[in-house]
């Protein structure tokens, strides 16, 4: 293969048979390779042109990089290069054009080359510059703060104190029901009518004030019962938001609230 006498094609592997050196006719013997390595590398050469069809690049590459060493001709570091292209090696790939035209620098197709160079340098430029981005925001990941978690909450003694209170509730309410129960007997037994009027109004009164304990004492012992439950469900959960409770008055009854802080 002479260099001189081969066309170029950047988008070709580049193939030749019978391997020489461009300069083998005007070469003393100094320094030039003899006919045995020529053979060798011609030998590399074809083997690295079945692989590169084949797409094992690598292969290709480095059956290239023997053939180079035994017979230093330019087109081997063309076709290098577009194994290395094909590897995705394109700092390496870049190295080996820029070598290529360095040593054959009157090659017909160097304007494509360099063409190639141009869009190689903005694809490892374009890589190098996604892979800081990437490699930023890992950093910025890594270094972000963990959500603080909040342990779990205890228990208040509200909601006991709130149902206790309405257990008393229904106690009075009982208390004030079997006295009304016990007034309204003793009126039914009074022979001073009188005595017996005065007996049933108070047995009257005592059973509306036991109605009403009732009332209030169901209500609190409820209350008390649901504020122990939302808050042992709070307890067990671990959150970044506080949250108050407490009970309000309303024309509708006793009321249990829950605001956020």
């Amino acid at each position: 293969m002479r260099s001189s006498a081969t066309r170029l094609l950047p988008s070709l592997f580049v193939m030749v048979t019978g391997l020489t050196t461009a300069s083998t006719a005007a070469a003393e013997g100094t320094g030039a390779p003899t006919a045995e390595a020529r053979a060798q590398a011609g030998d590399l050469f074809g083997k690295s042109a079945t692989a590169y069809r084949a797409g094992d690049f690598k292969q290709a590459a480095e059956l290239l990089e023997r053939a180079y060493a035994l017979d230093p001709q330019p087109v081997l570091l063309y076709n290098l290069a577009r194994a290395r292209e094909g590897l995705g090696e394109l700092d390496a790939a870049i190295t080996t054009y820029e070598r290529f035209l360095a040593e054959d620098p009157t090659t017909r197709d160097r304007g494509a080359i360099e063409q190639r160079l141009v869009t190689l340098k903005r694809q490892r430029d374009e890589r190098e510059a996604l892979l800081r981005e990437r490699a930023a925001a890992q950093q910025k990941s890594e270094r972000a703060p963990e959500r603080p978690v909040d342990e779990p909450r205890k228990r208040t003694v509200f909601p006991y104190v709130v149902a206790g209170a309405g257990v008393v509730g229904l106690g009075v309410g009982a208390v004030l029901g079997l006295s009304a129960v016990s007034a309204n007997g003793d009126a039914k037994d009074e022979p001073v009518q009188q005595r017996a009027v005065d007996q049933r109004d108070s047995a009257e009164g005592l059973a509306t004030g036991s109605t009403i304990m009732f009332v209030v004492g169901a209500a609190l012992v409820t209350a008390g019962a649901v504020w122990w439950f939302v808050e042992g469900a709070r307890a067990s959960k671990s959150g970044n938001t506080a949250s108050t409770t407490r009970f309000a008055v309303t024309p509708a009854g006793l009321r249990l609230e829950t605001n956020a802080l």
